[in-house]
């Protein structure tokens, strides 16, 4: 089986991170409900949610981005790899959500487009961006396993 190069380090870094954003989600989860009581307002429970939302889907990127690299060089073009770019592309997509809610909390950062109490805050938008991008890379990855799929059977 032929191994892409760097693929054990590229994997390492990302497994590493699933666990210690896990483990970080399962700690702040839990922190916020044992101090439910003392959070003051309903804007600061807001962005506590959001923060362990947040935290979550950046689990569920890294999960769904080993299981992409994880693979060896002859099954690059599969149904598996497909879905994964897909459920990386909406993972995405609900990232910028998130962030562009929590920017409702939180002012920060750069507006690219700025109404009087409303804004469109740059990262929300390059998450927005990458997330279609996975959504179109999983229809030319189902694409790919057709047109290998028929080239394998031309012998």
């Amino acid at each position: 089986m032929k191994e892409i190069k760097s693929q054990k380090y590229v994997l390492f870094i990302l497994r590493s991170a699933f666990y210690f954003m896990t483990i970080f989600t399962l700690f702040w989860t839990v922190g916020i409900l044992v101090n439910l009581g003392t959070i003051k307002s309903t804007g600061e429970m807001v962005c506590l949610v959001l923060c362990v939302l947040q935290a979550g889907d950046y689990t569920f990127l890294a999960y769904n981005l080993a299981e992409i690299v994880e693979c060896n060089i002859y099954t690059i073009f599969s149904i598996k790899n497909s879905n994964n770019f897909k459920k990386l592309g909406y993972g995405m997509i609900f990232l910028s959500m998130i962030e562009e809610i929590s920017n409702f909390f939180n002012e920060s950062g750069f507006d690219i487009v700025a109404l009087k109490e409303t804004s469109l805050k740059t990262t929300s938008v390059i998450f927005f961006i990458i997330g279609l991008t996975n959504i179109y890379l999983s229809h030319v990855f189902k694409e790919g396993k057709r047109i290998k799929e028929e080239n394998d059977l031309t012998i």
